[in-house]
């Protein structure tokens, strides 16, 4: 596979920050023009659960002076029985390889999880900064990257809505907070 010497590493740190048995797939968009390395890690962070990242995301910089250029990894986590939620992290991935979409902190990808996890009420992602995990994910540079990570937050379409209007998610994170919501529950009710 041509895998950078980067990859290879970042797919070693996240594997141990994420802990358990890792494995990387591969994953294609519906075209088959572009692809994304997923690692998969079981029961991480706790038995049932499965985290996910991507390997390579990261390759694309983002808008900025950063130097070497600024990319993301995008990090999730769902009941090991929804492995479904691993193409919804990929969604994001294509959307920003193909479409060219903004990866950032309160970012919404639209309908990535309701188009593989059926009946979801959380069919939207929110990028927030990663807090799952023992690892706060600090940014790593490499000689072509500064690699910065974001967490995938499943959101229902009404705070989708909320952190549209606000053009910012920080209320919702903040009310995520305070209630304490279930992030690992696909069939979570809206807060708001």
């Amino acid at each position: 596979m041509d895998v950078s010497a980067s990859n290879r590493d970042l797919a070693k740190f996240t594997a141990a920050a994420f802990g358990g048995s890792a494995r990387v797939t591969r994953h294609r968009d519906r075209h088959e023009m572009s692809h994304i390395d997923l690692l998969l890690a079981e029961d991480s962070p706790d038995d049932g659960l499965t985290s996910v990242a991507t390997i390579g995301l990261s390759d694309r910089a983002v808008t900025g002076t950063v130097r070497p250029p600024l990319g993301c990894e995008v990090v999730g986590c769902a009941p090991s029985d929804v492995l479904t939620f691993a193409n919804a992290v990929a969604a994001i991935a294509f959307y920003v390889i193909n479409d060219r979409w903004e990866c950032r902190p309160g970012a919404v990808f639209p309908g990535c999880v309701g188009a593989y996890v059926q009946g979801t009420t959380v069919p939207h992602l929110l990028l927030v900064p990663p807090f799952l995990w023992a690892t706060d994910f600090p940014s790593r540079t490499y000689t072509d990257k500064t690699v910065a990570w974001l967490l995938a937050v499943p959101i229902t379409e009404r705070e989708r809505l909320f952190v549209e209007q606000r053009q910012d998610s920080a209320e919702l994170e903040k009310t995520f907070e305070a209630v304490q919501i279930d992030l690992f529950d696909l069939h979570r009710p809206s807060v708001l």
